[in-house]
C-alpha cells in the first residue's frame, strides 16, 4: 500500500529524516573503519614499547645501567587529528561546503 503525502512540508520532513539516517549510518561505518585503522597503526607501537620494557627489566635484573629512552608513542587523538588533516587535504570540496 502506498503512502500519500498531501502537504509539501511532510515530504520535506520525510526526506530530511532519510538523509539524517543515511548520515548516521555513514558515520558509524567511518568510526568503525577509523578504529580498525588505529588498531593496525598502534600494534607495532605496542610491540616496540613492550620490547623496550622487557629489555629494561632484563638489564635491571642483571644490574646493568639502562639509558635508552622509551619509544615515543603517538596517542590516538593525535593520530586522529593527522588522519583528519590528510582527509581534508585529499578532499578540499568538503571544507568548501562548510564555509558556504
Amino acid at each position: 500500500m502506498a503512502c500519500l503525502v498531501t502537504h509539501a512540508s511532510f515530504a520535506e520532513i520525510i526526506g530530511q529524516a532519510a538523509r539524517e539516517k543515511e548520515l548516521e549510518e555513514t558515520a558509524k561505518k567511518s568510526w568503525s573503519d577509523m578504529t580498525a585503522a588505529w588498531k593496525v597503526f598502534n600494534a607495532p607501537q605496542k610491540v616496540a614499547r613492550d620490547a623496550w620494557k622487557a629489555r629494561k627489566d632484563d638489564c635491571k635484573a642483571k644490574g646493568i645501567a639502562f639509558s635508552i629512552l622509551a619509544p615515543k608513542l603517538i596517542q590516538k587523538k593525535a593520530w586522529e587529528a593527522q588522519q583528519d588533516a590528510i582527509l581534508e587535504a585529499e578532499d578540499p570540496s568538503e571544507s568548501d561546503n562548510e564555509s558556504v
